[in-house]
């Protein structure tokens, strides 16, 4: 006997017989192992180490069997080498294996692992009868004990400080032990399309969420983070655009969400980190819109019209303007105050840029002139406006009133947002009307001799009746009468003419009322 082992020697026997030994002095493995199963492996603690030892006699057995097959394969081989039924196991390896699985043993491994091991030594068991195949069961045996090996090599190494009998450290030896132990991380590889894409639309959900004003300003860097990208392109305006809709439309439920906020904040970011595809995201987010979500996009669409965009933003532009001049006069109203508190409008902002605006058709374009009117630059809008108004007017009665003026004055101010509210009406209100006649009675009675000429002239001169009431009467009276040298008449003869029809027309009733017709 050694170590456990006892080994019996029989030889002098014909090749043609073989030797199998499968004695287990504990009985029946099957049985043991399923008296010793897993699910009761730890049901007492108390009997932990008469479990341990029960797998252990049963692992020992099998090992003793294990190698005598191979001793009596090894055997075999040596007298048949020539015949090429060999092995590559030799005894020296054999006594390995022997003190490897003593010290296996001492090492009182976990229960589940005997169990692995014994269910891997009954393999080899069955496999080491052959001698075909005793190097597979030689290869099982030693690959199971390198991994026990190598598990308890990796455990010491997890635990070396644990294992160390001296802990002392000097201040030094100190820091390079904590020094080691930092956190180094490593720089994250750039963000593809699809992962700022992924990023924008979580952020976007994260934002129209309930949650705290702290928190969604974490998520607005992220949003930031993203647009920062040189590589940013249409893929990711696509998801801003789909954010920014749902955004709306939540806002619109909920007031909590503050959607105007988050909105802005955005659009800012778009603008600063991404502004040559700010007109894109626009066009993109604008044909899928319904009515209530445009009121809430309006007035941010209106301040980015008015900030401007950079060159190379194409015919967009134009179109973004003309789809902002649809809205209506009182959704232009109820917007105007968050205009003026975002950036085009705000106490800082530079005078906009509106060279675009003032392309299109008054008809088309009034919510917009009606905001810039009423805002902190209505004095300096109101000259461009005045000439866009005079370059496009008809014959009717709003053109006769913006060529009487020949230059803008501030007074003229609320005269000139009246005229926008009522573009396109085919007579003037009653309040309109009353504001018209002072002004055109106020501009005819001061007209130069070199303008008397125009074209307007006479046409308002036959409107005043009905744009001016009574006031109309002493000036109609001087366009007949005037004369200039005592000879020469002051005042054109079609001026004249129409001067003294509508005098007459004023006393028998008829006020020249349908002189008021706007030319379409």
């Amino acid at each position: 006997k050694g170590g456990g082992f006892q080994k019996v020697a029989i030889g002098e026997l014909p090749d043609t017989v073989r030797i199998a030994s499968r004695l287990i002095s504990t009985g029946d493995v099957e049985g043991l192992l399923a008296e010793l199963g897993e699910d009761s492996l730890f049901a007492r603690s108390e009997g932990a180490q008469q479990t341990r030892e029960g797998l252990a006699r049963v692992f020992m057995e099998l090992a003793e069997q294990l190698l005598t097959n191979l001793e009596s394969t090894l055997a075999l081989s040596l007298q048949t080498d020539k015949a090429g039924l060999g092995t590559a196991v030799t005894r020296e390896e054999l006594e390995n294996i022997r003190e490897g699985l003593i010290r296996l043993l001492e090492q009182k491994p976990d229960p589940r692992e005997l169990l692995r091991l014994i269910k891997h030594a009954r393999m080899a068991v069955d496999l080491s009868q052959d001698t075909y195949t005793v190097d597979l069961a030689f290869k099982i045996l030693r690959s199971q004990m390198s991994v026990r090996d190598a598990q308890k090599n990796k455990e010491q190494q997890t635990n070396r400080w644990v294992l160390e009998e001296d802990l002392s450290f000097s201040a030094e030896a100190l820091h390079q032990a904590v020094a080691g132990l930092e956190y180094a991380p490593a720089p994250l590889a750039r963000a593809g399309e699809s992962a700022r894409c992924d990023q924008l639309a979580v952020a976007f959900t994260l934002l129209s969420g309930k949650l705290e004003t702290r928190e969604k300003a974490r998520v607005l860097n992220l949003i930031e983070a993203a647009l920062r990208s040189e590589d940013c392109g249409p893929a990711e305006m696509a998801v801003i655009a789909r954010g920014l809709r749902r955004l709306v439309v939540l806002g619109k439920a909920d007031a909590d969400i503050k959607a105007g906020r988050w909105l802005s904040a955005v659009l800012g970011h778009v603008r600063e980190h991404q502004p040559g595809l700010l007109a894109g995201l626009w066009t993109e987010i604008l044909p899928a819109v319904g009515d209530a979500e445009y009121a809430g996009l309006w007035p941010y669409l209106v301040n980015d019209l008015l900030l401007g965009f950079p060159r190379g933003s194409g015919m967009a532009v134009g179109a973004l303007w003309a789809r902002a001049g649809e809205a209506s006069m009182e959704l232009a109203r109820q917007c105007l105050p968050c205009l003026q508190a975002l950036p085009a409008l705000g106490s800082n902002a530079k005078e906009p840029d509106t060279t675009d605006l003032m392309a299109l058709p008054l008809g088309r374009t009034r919510p917009l002139h009606a905001v810039l009117m009423k805002s902190r630059f209505a004095d300096r809008h109101g000259p461009h406006l005045l000439r866009a108004l005079q370059r496009q007017s008809s014959q009717g009665w709003m053109g006769v009133l913006v060529q009487s003026l020949e230059d803008y004055f501030p007074e003229h101010r609320k005269f000139l947002f009246a005229l926008i509210r009522e573009a396109g009406r085919p007579r003037p209100s009653a309040g309109m009307r009353e504001m018209a006649g002072r002004i055109l009675v106020d501009q005819l009675a001061d007209l130069p001799r070199s303008r008397r000429a125009e074209d307007w002239v006479a046409q308002a001169v036959s409107m005043l009746p009905a744009l001016a009431g009574e006031d109309a009467g002493p000036l109609l009276s001087r366009v007949c009468r005037e004369r200039r040298l005592f000879f020469f008449r002051a005042w054109p003869e079609a001026c004249r003419k129409n001067a003294e029809a509508a005098l007459a027309g004023m006393k028998t009733g008829n006020d020249g009322e349908d002189h008021g017709h706007d030319a379409q």
